[in-house]
């Protein structure tokens, strides 16, 4: 009779003891995942500053396009009126050479604007698909502590094996 109580207070000390230890264990997965979700937070913010500051670029250089569209269009005026003076022989001087130098320069720089453009519109959708993904891995860090912490935590604790 001594013996069957004495395996039974063995049986509940050590039910008791792996019970310990399993919610120490989920403990430091809650906190392991509490401190992932913060970086991965730290992250998703520093995301969201990239991304407005690639959309203020993009606004500056969709800016900068138009002034060059515009001083483009200037040129192309200029030259039409340079070409349509009436009693006007058709040679080609100095100015008439600066001019589609000019406008050679802008048709450069127009295109390399137009370049940087795409690249900062294909930066902002890999952006946009990161925070995507960023998210929804937060969104998966809360739902796991949410199970842990409040879903088998608060079942866990309420065990307390006694021998009688």
């Amino acid at each position: 009779m001594y013996t069957l109580i004495n395996i039974i207070s063995t049986v509940c000390e050590d039910m008791q003891n792996q019970t310990d230890r399993t919610n120490e264990a989920f403990d430091r997965r809650i906190n392991e995942v509490k401190h992932i979700k913060k970086c991965l937070e730290n992250k998703h913010n520093d995301t969201m500053n990239h991304i407005i500051e690639v959309q203020r670029n993009v606004q500056v250089l969709e800016a900068e396009m138009s002034d060059k569209n515009r001083a483009h269009q200037l040129c192309l005026t200029r030259l039409s009126n340079r070409a349509a003076r009436p009693g006007l022989e058709m040679t080609c001087d100095e100015v008439q050479q600066s001019l589609y130098s000019e406008l050679d320069a802008l048709k450069a720089s127009m295109c390399r604007l137009q370049q940087k453009i795409r690249e900062n519109k294909a930066s902002m959708r890999y952006l946009l698909h990161v925070q995507i993904m960023q998210e929804e891995e937060i969104n998966n860090k809360n739902n796991s502590i949410k199970i842990d912490e409040v879903e088998c935590m608060t079942l866990r604790q309420c065990l307390k094996y006694q021998s009688f």
